[in-house]
């Protein structure tokens, strides 16, 4: 039988002699040591069974191999299943015996101490060992016959005094690293990760310093971190000011933002928000142990949303760099530009535009191109679908907010051009204005009335004194730059038109209302709803008879005409990049 397997192995290893390849092979219920020997003649090795594993030998396996694979590599596999090793004494001469391994985790020592130990190790296994060293778990693996092994376990458990053994400790220094542009708890964090428990750090707060005492190895490695932020001779941290100019938050929300990163000793501020802070006096080299309370207040530039801090250079480096999307260079600007413009209702409705189209939730004409305002909480509007509105109020005078793309706006423009030529629209004015991210911009036009006023004379006698009385058209703009980049505007119009006449003057008509919406940087608003509405009398008749009292009502007729003229106010914001 055993002739029968040898003759099927040669059978299918017919090239082997020259590539060391199984083509394939298949043992079932064989003996190992049928198996061994059968590999062992084809690949011409002699090998040497010990004794202790003559009942391992004895044990029946399968064995099937279906892809080409080196014979060495076959060989190992099986006796790695079996817990063998084949240990070289002689060329082409191998000792079969029982196989060991050891485990033991490293993670305390350095890495030119592990080193060592590998090297240790290395001297001292058989040429078949395997010694694997996990870098990220930091364990070292042996495999060898299990004498080697046996002897090895009683070093590798105290392998804390074997690295001291073979790695002499170095000789611990103590350096001074001082250090500007970063505080000492940045810097610390810095070189953290390439610390040891043996390392000893001390903080020198007055000269900005740290005290390393460590192998010169690593003293080395902490300089090359801290390269930039080296300087040879200590200086005296002084306090700087400087003005950051904030983008979306308000000064007294930026404040609470950074408090965290403030310091606490040597601010000196006045003026503006304060809040206490703590300092530790010292005299000379004791510690009183006192505390004294004193104010560190944050000047608050409101004029330019701004914050104003004392404090030393690298606190307000770093605050500059975590707080940066928060802060800007010079302060946020706004470019406003507004086109006041009165046109009739009936020419409005030209346009596209139709207020009770709005409010009756009717579909509007096909030719409409407008898309609704943020602050009505709709979708971008397609042209020629219907557009369903909130409820609004059908009050005269309410007021109505569009937003027009740029696209979209050229053509209206061209539109409302076209209407003035032919008078049926009246620009009233077209003013720009830059402001301050969260300050309000003011667009103002209109005229001065007279009106009489009475005052006491002398002798009791009244006295009358012309006074004037603005009637203005008035637009505030208050921008807000949101952290998405679109603008938040408050608006506020006020309109005064001239009334009835008095025997003390005329009568003003105010209309005032406000509203916030949300745009994007260049797009246009519109607002609407403004109305004025104007009354004239004109009589028609036969001439002459119109003037008879009662032959006028025969020959003539009167007739009311009312005008509603709407204002339309185009605001366009644009953000002014750096």
């Amino acid at each position: 039988m055993k002739r029968l397997i040898y003759a099927l192995l040669l059978l299918l290893l017919i090239n082997f002699s020259q590539a060391q390849i199984i083509r394939e092979m298949k043992f079932e219920n064989v003996k190992l040591e049928t198996v061994l020997k059968a590999l062992s003649e084809v690949s011409q090795m002699s090998l040497v069974f010990d004794p202790a594993i003559s009942q391992d030998l004895q044990k029946t396996v399968s064995v099937s191999i279906y892809k080409p694979v080196p014979v060495g590599e076959a060989f190992n596999i099986i006796l790695k299943e079996n817990n063998l090793i084949a240990v070289p004494i002689d060329a082409k001469v191998y000792r079969i015996t029982k196989a060991g391994s050891i485990s033991v985790s490293v993670a305390e020592l350095e890495e030119r101490e592990i080193k060592e130990i590998v090297s240790f190790l290395k001297a001292r296994v058989s040429p078949s060992a395997e010694i694997v060293l996990d870098k990220t778990l930091k364990t070292i693996y042996v495999r060898d016959e299990e004498t080697n092994i046996k002897k090895l376990e009683p070093v590798l458990k105290n392998y804390r005094r074997l690295a001291q053994t073979l790695v002499p400790r170095e000789e611990i220094q103590t350096r001074v690293f001082y250090l500007r542009f970063i505080d000492l708890d940045n810097a610390e964090k810095r070189i953290k990760p390439n610390t040891t428990q043996e390392t000893l750090i001390t903080k020198a707060y007055d000269f900005n310093a740290l005290i390393i005492r460590d192998t010169p190895k690593r003293l080395a490695e902490y300089e090359k971190i801290l390269k930039p932020f080296l300087t040879t001779t200590p200086t005296e941290r002084k306090p700087v000011t400087k003005i950051f100019y904030l983008k979306y938050v308000s000064p007294e929300e930026f404040i609470k933002m950074i408090e965290p990163y403030r310091s606490e000793a040597g601010l000196i501020l006045s003026g503006g928000a304060e809040r206490p802070i703590q300092q530790q006096q010292q005299s000379g080299q004791q510690q009183t142990g006192q505390t004294q309370v004193s104010a560190a207040p944050t000047p608050i530039i409101k004029e330019f949303n701004a914050v104003m801090i004392t404090d030393y250079p690298d606190v307000l480096q770093r605050i500059k760099e975590i707080f940066k999307e928060y802060i800007s260079d010079t302060p946020v600007r706004i470019s406003i530009e507004a086109r006041i413009v009165e046109i009739s209702s009936e020419t409005l409705r030209e346009l596209g535009i139709n207020w009770n189209a709005l409010l009756s939730q009717a579909r509007v004409p096909q030719f409409w191109e407008g898309g609704v305002s943020a602050n009505m909480g709709l979708p971008p509007h397609v042209a020629g679908s219907p557009i369903l509105i909130p409820q609004l109020s059908p009050n005269p005078g309410g007021l109505f907010v569009f937003t027009y793309q740029k696209g979209i706006l050229n053509a209206l423009n061209l539109r409302i051009s076209a209407l003035e030529r032919i008078n049926k629209a009246k620009s009233i004015a077209k003013p720009m204005v830059v402001a301050i991210n969260g300050q309000k911009a003011t667009i103002k036009q209109g005229v001065q009335v007279p009106y009489l006023t009475a005052a006491p004379g002398a002798g009791g006698t009244a006295v009358q004194n012309v006074q004037f009385k603005d009637v203005v058209l008035e637009l505030d703009v208050t921008p807000v730059v949101s952290p998405d980049g679109r603008i938040l505007i408050d608006l506020a119009l006020k309109r005064d038109t001239v009334g009835v006449q008095t025997p003390q003057g005329p009568a003003i008509n105010t209309k005032e209302v406000k509203t916030k919406i949300i745009v994007e940087s260049g797009q246009t608003v519109v607002l609407g709803g403004v109305i004025d509405s104007q009354d004239s009398q004109t009589n028609e008749g036969v001439p002459g008879l119109v003037r008879v009292p009662i032959l006028k009502y025969l020959f003539g007729q009167e007739k009311i005409n009312q005008a509603d003229r709407e204002l339309l106010i185009f605001i366009t914001p644009t953000l002014i990049t750096q």
